[in-house]
């Protein structure tokens, strides 16, 4: 395909301008690549490949993750207390619901092991995985449910949960 402001700005194939890329990362928090493609094509005529949008998505992705790591880890320096609570920049009022759910299952690997019962035989191994969410409403009534592909203590978190009727729970 030819793209002649590419060529003007020299830029290479699969690369975005800063405009483009802030816009389309801004425009990425409210909808998926297919509509994002279509959305960057109506607005500024252009053409972006999900190779180009993911790639854009992981690099910053990957950047925030390390700020925020570096802002835990310096608060994580800090002693208990009033003094790591003050250091604290954004502070989350506590949600008006929260929702924790958790389930698993039990599946078969691709691996055996030697059967007790049955001397000279193998059996199949089984293993357990389980998967949990963590995720809340608001004072406006906005649903969150941060994303987290791994975990550490870090992305454990703590609030003043309030029940039904607006009680502290214990």
């Amino acid at each position: 395909m030819h793209c002649p402001v590419d060529e003007a700005l020299a830029l290479p194939a699969g690369q975005l301008t800063a405009g483009l890329a802030r816009r389309a990362l801004r425009l990425g928090t409210m909808m998926g690549f297919k509509e994002l493609q279509e959305e960057l094509r109506e607005q500024h005529d252009v053409r972006v490949t999900d190779m180009t949008l993911d790639a854009l998505a992981n690099a910053c992705g990957s950047l925030a993750h390390d700020d925020r790591q570096t802002r835990v880890d310096q608060l994580e320096k800090l002693p208990v207390g009033r003094a790591r609570e003050a250091a604290v920049r954004e502070k989350l009022p506590p949600p008006r619901r929260l929702y924790i759910s958790c389930d698993g299952i039990t599946y078969r690997t691709r691996y055996r092991e030697a059967d007790p019962e049955h001397k000279g035989q193998k059996r199949l191994v089984y293993q357990e995985m389980k998967v949990g969410t963590v995720f809340w409403q608001d004072e406006k009534e906005c649903w969150h449910n941060p994303p987290a592909n791994k975990w550490s203590p870090a992305d454990s978190r703590a609030w003043a949960c309030s029940g039904p009727s607006g009680e502290p729970w214990p």
